[in-house]
């Protein structure tokens, strides 16, 4: 995948893929804009990455005033790390690159 993602064309390819969900379609609004957040990282070298599952469990959790039992099995939540910690990783890379050209 390239980074930056264009969430309305990420969208339209999903709905194309998999037809209309709603609900799918209103959190990759959401999720988009942080994953593209992660590349940018990327691209200034931003440090705090990759991202830790265990301990952005514990963020969410606290942000959420929840208790940790209750975010540990989102099925939802390792693939979000995942995807960042990617997007990130493909900034470094294209960081480096510009770097030495």
């Amino acid at each position: 995948m390239r980074y930056p993602i264009d969430a309305e064309k990420y969208i339209a390819a999903m709905r194309l893929e998999f037809g209309p969900n709603k609900a799918a379609e209103e959190a990759h609004r959401e999720i988009i804009p942080l994953v593209n957040s992660c590349y940018e990282a990327g691209l200034h070298g931003e440090s705090g990455y990759p991202l830790n599952l265990d301990e952005e469990r514990q963020a969410l959790a606290g942000a959420m005033g929840k208790y940790l039992d209750k975010i540990r099995n989102n099925p939802l939540l390792p693939p979000l790390i995942a995807w960042c910690n990617r997007a990130y990783e493909q900034g470094r890379g294209e960081a480096r690159y510009e770097d030495q050209v």
